[in-house]
């Protein structure tokens, strides 16, 4: 063997030796980015499941105001204190036939049928 042979094959092995530290370093260093990229993930995983916690407790409080506020006594108790509603009786329901009776139809002579339709385009 020669001795430029074994300068040659030092060089060589240094070489691959220094290249696979590169690679180890890079390897390294993408690793901890990937790491730190995770938890970072987890975390805001995390608070965004803490947010829905809360706002579905706020939907179910809400849900439970509506309810509330819809409830048929409530309102019932409402129209009669504000407005003077009661429920209705059987005396005030009419029959199909009744109401031609109780509202006549009015006769409304052409001339001011077209003029109102000419005045509503």
């Amino acid at each position: 063997m020669s001795v430029r042979y074994q300068t040659q094959a030092d060089a060589a092995r240094r070489l691959t030796w220094f290249l696979l530290l590169l690679l180890g370093i890079a390897l390294m260093v993408a690793l901890y980015y990937v790491k730190t990229r995770a938890q970072s993930a987890r975390q805001d995983a995390n608070q965004l499941a803490r947010q829905i916690a809360v706002q579905e407790a706020a939907i179910t409080v809400l849900h439970a105001e509506i309810a509330h506020l819809e409830s048929p006594e409530r309102l019932g108790r409402l129209s009669s204190d504000h407005l003077g509603l009661a429920p209705t009786t059987t005396d005030q329901m009419l029959r199909i036939e009744d109401i031609a009776i109780r509202f006549p139809l009015r006769e409304v002579p052409l001339e001011a049928a077209a003029n109102e339709e000419v005045s509503h385009d």
